[in-house]
């Protein structure tokens, strides 16, 4: 039932996101270019806080046997291939590898549960105290836009995520602030992946 409950304060966190870009959205939507199929921000590399990976891999095992198979194939490619970048030297957030989770028809097949860096990606965020927009965007630089605190939202994230750790009776909450690939999240059960570690 603790589980349910973290889980049911982090849709909460998620309804604050989805609010914030909606709010953007009306607001400001000529600079808005988020469009259905453009996955440019399915590119991105970024990492998960542990409660939001318990979450998505909770709602992962619930899909289709099937499209799970498929998923996992995508997400050993996207390891592949991160590993292979990662070696040039670029920083890591100038990287770009698919997402796993990007199908065919350039659609989430998590979109539902996806992570909340991914709700956000279209409007102005704050992260390590700077702004960043998508480059897609219309967003200009001499103008003032409402901004997405990422900083403020990782600060809950980590808070639910040593609540988690708590009630798994895991001893390591320094580990709350891990940030895990959702492809590490694919492919193996928190559980697990805290073993490991």
């Amino acid at each position: 039932m603790i589980i349910a409950d973290l889980f049911h304060e982090y849709e909460q966190l998620v309804a604050k996101a989805e609010h914030s870009f909606q709010e953007t959205e009306k607001n400001h939507s000529d600079c808005i270019k988020c469009d259905i199929h453009c996955s440019d921000c399915c590119h991105a590399i970024f990492g998960v806080f542990i409660i939001e990976a318990a979450y998505i891999n909770y709602h992962f095992k619930k899909m289709d046997a099937k499209i799970r198979q498929e998923i996992n194939v995508m997400a050993e490619k996207f390891d592949l291939e991160l590993q292979s970048k990662a070696q040039t030297g670029e920083p890591i957030e100038k990287l770009r590898v698919r997402c796993p989770l990007l199908n065919d028809k350039q659609e989430c097949q998590m979109y539902k549960h996806r992570p909340i860096t991914c709700r956000v990606y279209g409007v102005p965020t704050m992260i390590d105290g700077k702004v960043h927009v998508c480059y897609k965007s219309g967003f200009k630089n001499n103008q003032v836009y409402p901004v997405f605190s990422l900083d403020m939202m990782y600060k809950e994230l980590f808070e639910l995520s040593v609540r988690y750790l708590e009630a798994l009776q895991y001893d390591k909450d320094e580990n709350a602030a891990l940030l895990l690939s959702v492809s590490t999240v694919l492919q193996k059960p928190i559980e697990e992946i805290l073993k490991e570690i």
